[in-house]
């Protein structure tokens, strides 16, 4: 898996964007499914956001959509940028309590709430992590 590479791509992100990571109000993971992917993104987002972080608030989209590899993280942005515009959190589907070894909470119950700043991440083949910060501005 590289060494904190995913680390890397949020940190540059973040960096990029200007923006602290204390004002990511919604976090959108890969969430594979698959136990060792999800503890390896799950450690990136703990290394950054600290243990069990109360913000951002952490959900994923694989469970709506499925994993079509690259296209999915362009529909799961999509999906973001809607919650995002209509300050809505969706739940991870048919998941109730993330697996404890990855000292975090995830969304179980959908949510209406301000965002402002949201996060994608994407955790790819071959150590090639991605992440994206989206934000509303004032039109």
């Amino acid at each position: 898996m590289g060494k904190n590479f995913y680390q890397k791509a949020i940190k540059e992100a973040l960096r990029f964007s200007k923006i602290e990571k204390e004002n990511i109000d919604l976090l959108c993971a890969h969430g594979a499914g698959n136990s060792i992917i999800d503890r390896y993104e799950a450690k990136a987002i703990t290394d950054i956001f600290g243990i069990r972080p109360k913000r951002p608030l952490i959900t994923a989209f694989k469970p709506y959509i499925g994993n079509s590899l690259g296209a999915g993280a362009l529909v799961e942005i999509a999906i973001l940028l809607l919650c995002l515009d209509n300050n809505v959190v969706l739940p991870v589907l048919n998941t109730q309590e993330a697996d404890p070894r990855m000292k975090m909470d995830i969304v179980k119950d959908k949510i209406k709430i301000e965002l402002k700043t949201v996060l994608k991440i994407c955790c790819a083949f071959a150590g090639y992590d991605a992440a994206a910060v989206f934000r509303k501005i004032n039109l």
